[in-house]
């Protein structure tokens, strides 16, 4: 269910992923075969596809195989990188391709263009993307489906961990056995985890849950205020969750989060790895550091 400079990247959750039906201009148009392949369309790229269909074969051309790449963002490869790419599926509907390294990618029609159905390693192993890759990851630096000109420079499967390096530096893990959950990102070197994020959020909740019990301890069972503070309470357990996460924004050594229906930020100060304070804006605590509290982890 991860892809600016280097030094500070911007990008959405993907905790909920939407439909992007995201598409380009220039979707080749690949008609319906039912014949073999033919492995050698290198001769053919000038030609098109056309010229395929008509000698009957179910092969695309590597131009063309690079077209549906590219709509995924995986515009890193070249034709050399290319062995093989085909039609397939019931209909022919689907598109296969093949690289010499022995990774494949398998896309499925989504409107007039393709998505991403499955992407597998050199040793066998896959993974499955209900809508597409580039959704996985647009989530993340798009903003809610506003697109973005971030792309992959790599995509690595390793067990149940896919690691998509993108062009700015940063690495997205992604564990593909929970519903693609964010573990973790890296960047110039240094890894940032989900759980440690996690801490600096606990942090901010426990701190403010305290804050509206001990109001609610000191009020009488009958006080006006009562059934508002009980609610205040209840929003706050469900503010202060990484699944309510929307935006990140990383730096050398802090995390930056915005919660949804929040103005505010939070920033995680990390040391090395490990989560060491917590930033936050809230007018009814102090003391103030640049205009936001400050507590350690």
């Amino acid at each position: 269910m991860k892809k600016v400079s280097t030094s500070s990247l911007q990008f959405e959750n993907n905790s909920k992923i939407t439909n992007l039906n995201y598409s380009t201009n220039n979707t080749p148009k690949i008609s319906k075969l039912n014949s073999n392949n033919n492995n050698n369309t290198e001769f053919f790229d000038s030609f098109g596809d056309d010229v395929l269909d008509f000698f009957g074969s179910n092969n695309i051309t590597k131009g063309s195989a690079l077209e549906v790449l590219e709509e995924e963002r995986l515009d890193f490869f070249d034709k050399g990188d290319i062995e093989e790419a085909y039609k397939c599926g019931i209909n022919g509907e689907n598109i296969k391709v093949i690289l010499k390294n022995g990774e494949s990618f398998l896309f499925v029609p989504d409107g007039d263009s393709y998505k991403l159905s499955s992407y597998s390693n050199n040793s066998g192993d896959t993974c499955y993307f209900e809508n597409g890759l580039y959704e996985l990851w647009d989530n993340i630096y798009g903003g809610n489906n506003l697109g973005t000109s971030i792309s992959l420079n790599d995509i690595t499967l390793i067990g149940d961990t896919l690691i998509l390096e993108m062009d700015d530096g940063v690495e997205i893990r992604y564990d593909t056995s929970d519903n693609y959950r964010i573990t973790s990102f890296s960047l110039n070197g240094t890894t940032y985890t989900m759980d440690q994020i996690e801490q600096g959020l606990n942090k901010i909740k426990e701190e403010k849950l305290n804050e509206a019990n001990e109001r609610k301890n000191n009020m009488g069972s009958h006080y006006p205020g009562m059934k508002d503070v009980e609610r205040e309470i209840q929003e706050i357990q469900e503010k202060y969750t990484v699944d309510n996460i929307e935006k990140f924004k990383i730096h050398d050594g802090e995390v930056t989060i915005k919660l949804k229906d929040s103005s505010g930020n939070i920033y995680v100060n990390f040391e090395g790895s490990r989560a060491s304070s917590v930033e936050y804006r809230d007018p009814n605590n102090s003391p103030y550091i640049n205009g936001f509290v400050e507590r350690e982890i």
